[in-house]
């Protein structure tokens, strides 16, 4: 079959698979070839943007395969001065595909495993409290013959029956929850349509269960064992004994280490967004939507005609009810790989350091771009309707660039051009204009050094048309559309979206990221709560001949009070010192996810134990409030 590409017959030779779309989101393939269309820039060693993929042969292995591209990397270098400093770099395929999302999944499957840990700490707790009230019916066994091997494997049964009843309802309740994954996660991380409740995720659930319910139940099964022993000696059941009090305190120690380390990473992630959100960007974002054309070769072949079309379409949009401005632009958030090219300075001998040779992003724009997206010139003067065609080639930059290259002088008046080293044909751009830096490369990145050129002067088909609204932009979506389709019925529009969701959508990760990991810690707080309330009124409930006593002999209710609240701060302060020590340890996988907080951020390392600690004080002033109310002589007289 035939379909038409920008205006251009194309024939169908082939079909991919359906879930494969490399580079990005790609559903259509064309042949690279230096037409008219590419061929300077294919020829062009200043010209940086297409990537090379190969495929090692078997016996191969990438150390050697970098090592020969060093080598004609080299000679490439003796034989052509443009390429100093450049070099080749190999990438596996699979890291440059999930690069950016692997270390935050890894931190993800980390917290998951931690909330295991401390849901499976609070379930070994829950079963040696149960072991312990079953120390008579266990020694009854052992008495009618039951060894410690069929003891063992009665409690292990349970714990096992427990967990897959867990995990039954886990998968059921995941199963609901991947709709939710779907619709929170960004829409760039590699491979999440095939998320699903498969058989594999069946598997995997049924293993972990039986192998958590074995070992999370081996606690009560080696108590079991001694309990029933001593029973069959005449001791009072009901009790495990100092064994038992210092297992289940281990347990709720754990718990509250692990969850500070879960809320400590939590707590940097969200101070780090935090940061991420009040950082000046160098340009506004409300109020502006953004539409992407790319004008058709066949149908615009003469440049005239290119940067015709696009001053008439900001004319028409201006022209629009409740439009403020509107400008275009070859970009406006800048790629990990933007247009670019390496700078020459006129006068200057050519720099061939690595440092040097870093190209420059560049973009094509119309006049009233600074101001549309509300970037002061601070020198100079902007693009006008004088820069046309055929006049004085002219050139904005950004501080960043004059830094760069004119560190000791003023840019404004200097001359550049494009390439490696000056050349007769070398084309020489003035520079008329010094416009404030933006992080249009990334809010966690440094200011790039960029370089403006007016439309008139540098068309390029494909531009993003903004347009500036004292309203909700997104309400004059459709009058813009219109706009184009008046000059041109058959022109697409590829993407309408407010500038406010295109710089959203960088932070999408962090985002994703962040929202998990803080609702993982969540879960583990309330979960470590839990456990501290469990072993401490198991305990308070266990010392009630204790308590009573101790009434009975003057003691006053602060005085029992103090006693419970004190088992409960012990346990807490016990397990906030291995806490801080592993959040420690555990931010450095952190590290590149933080921006502006050190991972070892004072305010979080300071604020989260003591938000634990209140947490563990709430959780132990129930049974302590439990315990001041009882009566001595009943106390006395209750079964330890």
């Amino acid at each position: 079959r035939s379909l038409p590409l920008s205006g251009v017959s194309h024939e169908v030779i082939g079909i991919m698979p359906e879930g494969f779309a490399h580079p990005e989101d790609a559903e259509l393939w064309t042949p690279l070839a230096p037409t008219d269309a590419f061929a300077e820039v294919m020829q062009s060693r200043g010209s940086f943007w297409l990537t090379v993929m190969g495929r090692l042969r078997a016996d191969v292995e990438q150390a050697a395969a970098q090592a020969e591209m060093d080598a004609i990397a080299a000679r490439l270098e003796r034989q052509h001065r443009e390429n100093a400093g450049l070099g080749v770099r190999l990438v596996p395929l699979h890291e440059e595909i999930v690069g950016d999302v692997r270390r935050p999944l890894l931190v993800l499957l980390g917290a998951v495993g931690f909330v295991l840990l401390i849901a499976c700490a609070n379930v070994a707790n829950l079963l040696l409290t149960r072991a312990a009230a079953r120390q008579r019916e266990l020694a009854v066994r052992a008495a009618l013959g039951a060894g410690r091997a069929r003891i063992a494997r009665q409690l292990l049964t349970e714990s096992i029956v427990l967990a897959l009843l867990g995990g039954a309802a886990g998968l059921l309740l995941a199963a609901w929850a991947v709709d939710l994954l779907h619709a929170l996660a960004p829409a760039h991380v590699p491979r999440l349509s095939l998320v699903r409740v498969d058989a594999t995720v069946l598997a995997y659930a049924a293993a972990a269960s039986v192998v958590t319910g074995v070992v999370f139940g081996l606690a009560p099964v080696s108590q079991s064992s001694s309990t029933a022993d001593a029973l069959k000696d005449g001791a009072r059941g009901g009790s495990d004994g100092a064994r038992g009090r210092r297992l289940r305190s281990a347990l709720a120690i754990a718990e509250i280490a692990v969850a500070l380390v879960l809320v400590v990473g939590a707590g940097l992630l969200v101070r780090s967004f935090v940061a991420l959100n009040r950082v000046d960007l160098g340009f506004e974002t409300r109020g502006l939507l953004a539409l992407r054309l790319q004008l058709p070769r066949a149908a615009y072949p003469k440049e005239e005609q290119v940067a015709a079309f696009y001053q008439r379409l900001t004319e028409r949009i201006r022209a629009l009810p409740g439009v403020e401005s509107a400008a275009a632009a070859s970009s406006i958030l800048l790629p990990a790989l933007p247009q670019s090219a390496g700078v020459i300075v006129e006068n200057r001998p050519a720099d061939t350091s690595s440092g040097a040779r870093v190209p420059v992003p560049y973009d094509a724009v119309t006049p009233e771009f600074f101001d549309t997206l509300g970037i002061p010139v601070v020198k100079g003067r902007r693009f006008t309707a004088g820069d046309a065609p055929g006049g004085l080639p002219v050139v904005m930059v950004n501080e960043a660039f004059e830094r760069r290259y004119f560190p000791d002088r003023d840019a404004l008046g200097r001359r550049v051009g494009f390439g490696t080293a000056p050349a007769p044909d070398t084309t020489w751009y003035t520079i008329v204009g010094v416009v404030r830096d933006t992080r249009r490369a990334g809010v966690d990145r440094a200011p790039w050094a960029e370089m403006y050129f007016p439309h008139t002067q540098a068309q390029d088909p494909a531009m993003f048309v903004i347009l500036r609204s004292s309203g909700d932009p997104l309400s004059l979506a459709a009058a813009a559309q219109a706009a184009v389709w008046s000059l041109d019925r058959n022109q697409p529009v590829s993407s309408v979206r407010t500038l406010r969701d295109m710089v959203d959508r960088t932070q999408a990760n962090r985002r994703f990221t962040t929202l998990l990991l803080l609702v993982f810690a969540c879960v583990a707080l309330a979960l470590a709560a839990v456990g501290v309330y469990g072993v401490i009124a198991y305990s308070t409930a266990q010392r009630t001949q204790e308590i009573g006593i101790r009434m009975a002999l003057g003691a006053g209710r602060s005085d029992v009070l103090r006693l419970v609240l004190g088992e409960g701060a012990k346990i807490a302060l016990i397990g906030l010192g291995i806490g801080v020590a592993g959040a420690a340890l555990a931010s450095r996988l952190l590290t590149g996810l933080l921006f502006g907080v050190p991972r070892w951020d004072p305010m979080t390392f300071a604020a989260v134990p003591v938000l634990l600690l209140a947490v563990a004080a709430i959780a132990s002033w129930i049974p302590a409030r439990r315990a001041v109310r009882l009566d001595p002589v009943t106390a006395m007289r209750t079964q330890g």
